[in-house]
């Protein structure tokens, strides 16, 4: 379950990122 924490912060900064470009 930690690897879920873990890569949850990760998908939301994914598309995040793409937004700012």
């Amino acid at each position: 379950m930690a690897l879920i924490t873990y890569h949850y912060p990760l998908i939301t900064f994914i598309p995040l990122s793409h937004y700012k470009s």
